[in-house]
């Protein structure tokens, strides 16, 4: 160790052992040299054992590419583990139906657009064949509108089908609207965001038809799905939602039935009386010799059952006795002249409003209502009284909460705008089944409070379609689609599971535009799995829904591919060299995880149908589409110019004013006050 000692002695305190100092060392101190190359030799040695000992390496795993963003391992083995996998071209043909489009071609037969490829100039349009429902996922800024809606209502527009379309932004109105009409639509825009451009509807109308036609029964049922959708899901004690829900529907069958001008009602208390005069020999009074009290009982009401009905506008029971008697007195043509008179001025959700406003208020001198007054002047029978009955067992501050609750879910119909609108009809519900129409629901997405209004004009639609097909052998003469963006932030609609179900046996399919599958969830639960079911055909193309892209992913199953592995063994041992081993087995592999879902983008979709393979499909913005040139659009700038164009060239009614009342409340107010002063002086008098 001479030689590292002396070194020592030679140099600084701050020992530098770089390679310089090293070969300076070796040069000054030639008796170093085989301890250097010793050390290099060992160096030496090490490295090349390190490059050289066995190392682990996986095998590569082949992969396919399913979009620009997305691979997944290549399938294996004979579906040990699962056998799911994507539709290839030729099963696409069998599962959707194609239109080939160049510009000139029709459509006879519609349904969501899944897929758009181009071969040429000619667009391939692949889209859901038959009465199936449809999901879409779709949320913010996946181009759900510019994507999918559009294109799906181009074709059912081609192919003559009506169509109910709810228009968070107003955009596809304006897109399509004049298009639409000038093949023979009949448009029917029910704004929202604009009311005074907006056609009128009168959401009591299914309720007025149906006592004009004398149905009281069903005027009843009307009522109540009305208050269900206004009132929603019931909340806290039953007490609460039974007695807001009675007071409202029968404050709604009280003005349907009740609600005339003063004239209207003369006028059929004098057919009333001229018709029993002639057909029941006249009136008998209470004096009568041999009356007794059921039988005079019976005429009351059997007398007001008949002016009940004319005040409906229903005289078709009475008309068909005269002409059995042959009648000659004339009575018959003013029978048939007031049913066809429109005395539905007062009967709209505005009057209900002020009904309950000022028939509930308590009079403080008799601490009596008006509407309670109002009660005792109808017949036992009065489907008002009825109803009302439930709420009216409460006590009478209990009544006065219910009243509360009621006037807080009809406040939409104080603002002067919607009151207007809703005032009346300009047009039949029934005729969406029959002509070929579409329903522009346009509803501002800032301001959800309208959103029920949206679930009341689904609901009545629907139902009326209903009737319409029941007449015509069970099918509507004029098929309906409903496109329903943004249904999972409406309201509860409660015919929305059978509308899926049984709808479309009727010539009815829904296509639900939804975030995730959550807002489905929240809103229906029981239902929800109904829904999602019956949906027989789904679409993707964003969410950020953890538990969506989950469901969605052990939706699409799995499929066996391989799975390797390697392990190495290194040894220094002369006699025992080191190994290294590489394996493969088959294993069990989602489709698509959850994570590589969440990746597809634009112009990606996934597409799902029933009893198929799922589908990677391409779905282009309608710029890209023939179309978007058919409708005069263009580039965004130019689009936003069209939307303030023809936003400029619809009416728009002026000085609106006030809905005309019924002012029932102001008689009924004023014989409280005169039964007060009568106690008062009476008070007085025995005083």
């Amino acid at each position: 160790m001479y030689w590292i000692m002396h070194i020592e002695k030679q140099v600084t305190p701050n020992i530098d052992y770089s390679y310089l100092n090293s070969i300076s060392a070796f040069i000054q101190f030639p008796e170093c040299k085989l301890w250097f190359f010793l050390l290099q030799l060992l160096y030496v040695t090490l490295i090349v054992w390190i490059l050289i000992r066995p190392q682990a390496k996986i095998a590569d795993v082949k992969t396919q590419k399913i979009t620009d963003k997305i691979e997944i391992p290549i399938a294996a083995g004979t579906g040990q583990h699962g056998s799911e996998r994507f539709t290839t071209v030729a099963e696409k043909d069998e599962c959707f139906a194609m239109f080939t489009y160049s510009g000139t071609e029709q459509l006879k037969k519609p349904g969501v657009v899944v897929e758009m490829t181009k071969t040429g100039n000619i667009e391939n349009i692949r889209y859901v064949d038959g009465p199936k429902s449809t999901i879409i996922i779709g949320a913010t800024r996946s181009g759900k509108t510019r994507r999918v809606l559009l294109e799906t209502l181009w074709l059912q527009l081609m192919a003559g089908y009506s169509t109910v379309i709810s228009d968070v932004k107003g955009e596809i109105y304006y897109y399509t609207s004049k298009w639409a009409e000038s093949i023979g639509y009949t448009i029917i825009p029910f704004d929202l965001r604009s009311p005074k451009k907006s056609i009128h509807y009168n959401f009591l109308q299914p309720i007025i038809n149906a006592l004009k036609e004398g149905d009281r029964a069903q005027a009843i049922d009307y009522a109540w799905d009305l208050v269900s959708v206004l009132v929603g899901e019931q909340k806290g004690e039953p007490l609460w939602y039974n007695g807001e829900t009675a007071t409202l529907a029968a404050a709604i069958l009280a003005v349907c039935i009740e609600g005339t001008t003063e004239e209207f009602r003369a006028q059929t208390q004098e057919l009333t009386d001229i018709y029993y005069e002639e057909i029941k020999g006249g009136i008998p009074n209470d004096e009568s010799e041999g009356l007794r009290t059921e039988e005079r009982k019976q005429i009351d009401e059997l007398y007001w059952a008949m002016q009940s009905d004319l005040l409906c506008g229903y005289a078709t029971p009475y008309i068909e006795e005269l002409q059995n008697r042959e009648s000659k007195s004339g009575l018959i043509e003013k029978l048939q002249e007031l049913s066809k008179t429109d005395n539905s001025i007062y009967k709209n959700m505005t009057n209900v409003y002020y009904f309950l406003a000022y028939m509930g208020r308590e009079d403080p001198s008799t601490g009596k209502t008006p509407l309670s007054l109002y009660l005792d002047t109808l017949p036992d029978s009065h489907p008002a009284k009825i109803v009302f009955m439930q709420g009216q067992i409460a006590a009478e501050r209990t009544r006065s909460s219910f009243y509360t609750s009621a006037l807080g879910t009809l406040k939409l119909f104080t603002n002067p705008n919607i009151a207007e609108m809703t005032s009346k009809s300009d047009f039949e519900l029934q005729d969406i089944g029959k002509r070929k129409t579409v329903i522009y629901l346009i509803i501002p997405d800032e301001k959800k409070t309208f959103y029920p209004l949206a679930s009341i004009m689904i609901q009545q639609i629907y139902v009326e379609q209903v009737k319409v097909a029941n007449q015509y052998g069970g099918k509507l003469p004029v098929p309906c689609d409903y496109d329903l963006d943004e249904v999972g932030n409406f309201p509860i609609i409660p015919v929305l599971p059978p509308m899926i179900t049984a709808g479309q046996s009727r010539g009815v399919r829904v296509n639900l535009i939804i975030q995730d599958y959550q807002q489905i969830e929240k809103k229906y639960k029981d239902d929800y799995e109904t829904i999602k079911s019956n949906c027989a055909v789904k679409i993707y193309l964003k969410s950020d829904s953890p538990k969506t892209l989950k469901e969605i992913s052990d939706y699409l199953g799995k499929y066996t591919v391989e799975v390797t592995s390697a392990s190495a063994n290194a040894s220094l041992n002369k006699v025992q060299e080191g190994s290294v081993s590489n394996s493969s087995n088959l294993g069990g592999r989602e489709l698509l995880m959850p994570a590589e879902i969440a990746h597809i983008t634009a112009p990606y979709a996934l597409v799902m149908n029933q009893g198929t393979y799922s589908s990677i499909t391409k779905l282009p913005d309608l710029s890209q589409y023939k179309v978007n040139q058919l409708w005069g659009l263009g580039d965004e700038a130019h689009n936003t110019k069209l939307i303030a164009a023809r936003e400029s060239e619809r009416p728009e009614r002026k000085n609106i004013g006030s809905v005309p009342l019924w002012g029932i409340w102001t008689t009924f107010k004023q014989k409280l006050e005169d039964e007060a002063a009568e106690n008062s002086t009476m008070s007085f008098l025995g005083g």
